[in-house]
């Protein structure tokens, strides 16, 4: 079967962007002074893999070169509220290329830093640390040790000796996380200790309090005195409870919008809409009438929100940090909770086709099928194609059929949430005077496949003609001319047809 195709293509000049990906002109700096060609291989973007064990399919090393990925962090231990370092399971596979070993601290870990010294309590990780750093040297690479606990300011300066101990007893580099918004003087204090910082720039997560982190300036970038990178978190998450803005409930992946818009007892609507604040919010809601227990969420009490930043955002800082040239950014790590897939809404697919340059926008491929009968009869399978979603929407993302020298019977929406008829002057009609056929999906997550029919049309030599509209998640809207489905007339020379913009 041949599939219609059509790309709803943005007026965004991605491509532009996305070719200054991987610029940095400015040499970082060490403690100890570095060659040119050292430092153009320290370069590097990298993804940061949080759980354990780490599970990195070796096929995805070709992925890895496109996306100019040359670093991996990977979760090698814990640390506790009061010190206590675990270590976790080994990856799966032994690891093709340079490996950060890092420590990822528990909700309380950065406790551990108030009132004690730091270069006592550096020694202290260092033993608790020797052997799990022993053991990683079989996994391949290992490139450094990281410390992820994202410290308060007032314990930059215990931090600072108590890592610069563990680097000296290790051998190993060393760095930290720390969340955008300090004072550049604030970085100061760990020159000369840490070898590099990784700056969480974008995202939330839930060792920043569930809040979003303080997006990164251009200023702010040159103005941090040491090497850095930007830790980019672009993985969203919600909140399901028994009220309307519930927290501290059953955390949800943004993935599971899709399955919340698609149940039918379930309301949804946007907070925000007029606020400076950061990241888009979607909040889900029984139906009026409807009691939560019927809806899927009734475990939770039936209402969830969603406080996320949505593709957009992503191509605009990643684009933003690309100019940085005058300033010691290192590269972009980004956080993945799985490969290829996480359950997010943006994950490494996503992130694979941003840093490889390839089209992100919302892409629908639709396939018609001929069913034989009196009437012309058919039936559609629809796909996003793209590893994007489209916007959250009740009226923006639709297909739509038109019929000429005929008139629509029948319509069954299979899995798209509604339809609605329509007469030529696009007022409702019933089936039988109808000409036009809208199929809504609320949202269309990326490679979600929907099926919808049979659409019966009844005339004696009727043409069917089909476009379809999505919307972006920054708002804007794609859309595709309409084109004829030949495969449905007497004269038809296939399943379907292609049509440009």
């Amino acid at each position: 079967m041949r599939s219609w195709t059509r790309i709803g293509r943005s007026r965004l000049a991605l491509c532009t962007v996305l070719s200054l990906f991987v610029v940095f002109l400015i040499p970082g700096c060490g403690k100890k002074k570095k060659t040119p060609e050292q430092e153009a291989l320290e370069r590097v973007d990298a993804l940061f893999l949080p759980g354990s064990p780490a599970v990195i399919p070796p096929e995805l090393s070709p992925e890895f070169k496109s996306m100019k990925i040359g670093r991996l962090y990977l979760a090698g231990a814990t640390l506790a509220g009061n010190g206590k370092v675990t270590p976790l399971p080994p990856p799966a596979d032994n690891v093709s290329m340079p490996f950060y070993f890092t420590i990822i601290g528990e909700s309380n870990a950065s406790k551990v830093l108030s009132g004690v010294d730091g270069a006592s309590l550096g020694q202290s990780w260092a033993s608790s640390l020797a052997k799990p750093l022993e053991d990683a040297k079989a996994w391949g690479n290992l490139a450094g040790i990281h410390l992820h606990i994202i410290p308060e300011l007032s314990q930059f300066e215990v931090l600072a000796a108590a890592l610069k101990a563990v680097s000296k007893a290790a051998g190993l580099p060393v760095s930290v996380t720390v969340r955008a918004g300090a004072p550049a003087t604030a970085f100061k204090v760990l020159e000369g200790s840490v070898d590099e910082v990784l700056i969480l720039s974008f995202g939330r997560r839930p060792e920043t309090g569930d809040e979003l982190v303080h997006e990164m300036t251009e200023a702010d970038a040159k103005a941090i005195p040491v090497p850095f990178r930007v830790l980019v978190s672009p993985g969203g998450y919600g909140f399901a409870g028994a009220s309307a803005n519930p927290a501290g409930g059953r955390r949800l992946s943004d993935g599971e919008i899709d399955q919340l818009s698609e149940d039918k007892n379930l309301d949804f609507d946007f907070g925000q809409v007029l606020s400076t604040e950061p990241g888009t919010i979607y909040n889900f809601k029984p139906k009026a009438g409807v009691p939560p227990y019927r809806t899927i969420l009734a475990p939770d009490g039936g209402f969830a929100s969603f406080r996320i930043l949505v593709l957009a955002d992503l191509v605009r800082f990643v684009g933003a940090t690309s100019r940085w040239g005058d300033s010691k950014l290192m590269g972009r790590v980004f956080i993945v909770d799985g490969l290829p897939r996480d359950g997010h809404l943006i994950d490494f697919e996503t992130l694979n086709s941003l840093l490889s340059g390839r089209p992100i926008d919302p892409v629908l491929e639709i396939a018609p099928t001929r069913i034989g009968g009196r009437d012309t009869a058919f039936q559609l399978s629809v796909t996003n194609k793209s590893v994007a979603p489209t916007g959250l929407s009740r009226l923006s993302n639709y297909i739509r059929l038109r019929v000429e020298g005929g008139v629509f019977s029948a319509s069954f929406q299979g899995d798209f949430d509604r339809f609605e008829t329509l007469d030529a002057n696009n007022s409702p009609a019933p089936f039988g005077r109808a000409t036009i056929v809208k199929l809504y999906e609320n949202f269309f997550a990326p490679m979600e496949s929907n099926e919808a029919g049979p659409i019966r049309v009844a005339g004696t030599n009727p043409k069917v003609f089909i476009s379809y509209q999505l919307t972006q998640t920054d708002g804007r809207m794609a859309e595709a001319k309409e084109i004829e489905l030949s495969a449905l007339s007497s004269t038809g020379s296939g399943p379907g047809a292609k049509a440009g913009r």
